[in-house]
């Protein structure tokens, strides 16, 4: 009776710590997965955020193989004789002006440098709102020297500003000092305009049209103090 009794301790003690080790293994497998389903929500997360991240950071230009994040970024970075090409559709907005000039904003300044700008088949796209008047899209002065392109076959290459209500444009292009613009190809349109021009010079300027399709829509007659004014395609 004792040697049965004994090994029947033996087998509930075997059995009790099996059942333990079966239980221990139970809890860990849950813990294990539940780890594993946690890691693979938070991949699936990351996933399906990082699209958007990239898109949010999409450069828009290039110089060589160097590409910017925005297009007066590339030109900051140019030497004399680079030329910048647009790699993307994009559009300007009130983060993208640049010091005043003349009590106004421009978006794209070229100062005192020689460059080219390809469009290469993409569209920049400006509709600002500003609490200023805009004085242009692309401003040369100094001794800068601006060429613009469209190199693209289908010649889709092309600049488009819409003005917000109460907010006026003083022209697309505007050269000053003894800068010089150069127009070879590429769209460029300015709706809503009120008063001023597609091209601003005060004389002393060089401006070369070589080709391009040019559109002045929406033009308006203002009075801004000192006598009616009609808008340009020249001033």
């Amino acid at each position: 009776m004792k040697g049965v009794f004994i090994i029947d301790l033996r087998a509930r003690y075997m059995s009790t710590t099996y059942h333990n080790f079966i239980q221990k293994g139970k809890c860990k497998m849950k813990k294990n997965l539940k780890r594993f389903l946690i890691t693979a929500l938070a991949i699936v997360m990351v996933m399906a955020i990082a699209p958007m991240a990239f898109a949010e950071e999409t450069n828009v230009a290039k110089i060589g193989d160097t590409e910017y994040a925005t297009l007066q970024a590339a030109v900051d970075a140019c030497n004399t004789g680079d030329t910048i090409t647009v790699i993307a559709d994009h559009d300007l907005n009130n983060s993208d002006v640049g010091e005043k000039v003349e009590n106004k904003y421009p978006f794209i300044s070229i100062v005192d440098k020689k460059l080219t700008i390809d469009l290469n088949g993409k569209v920049i796209t400006a509709n600002p709102s500003l609490d200023a008047d805009m004085l242009a899209v692309f401003y040369t002065g100094g001794t800068g020297e601006l060429t613009l392109k469209d190199s693209s076959e289908a010649k889709t290459g092309a600049v488009n500003v819409t003005m917000s209500e109460g907010t006026d444009a003083y022209a697309m292009f505007v050269t000053l000092g003894s800068s010089k613009l150069t127009i070879d190809s590429g769209n460029y349109s300015i709706d809503n305009i009120a008063g001023q021009s597609m091209f601003y010079s005060q004389g002393s300027e060089q401006m070369t049209i070589n080709g391009g399709d040019f559109y002045l829509g929406n033009a308006k007659t203002r009075d801004p103090g000192n006598g009616q004014m009609q808008p340009w395609i020249f001033n």
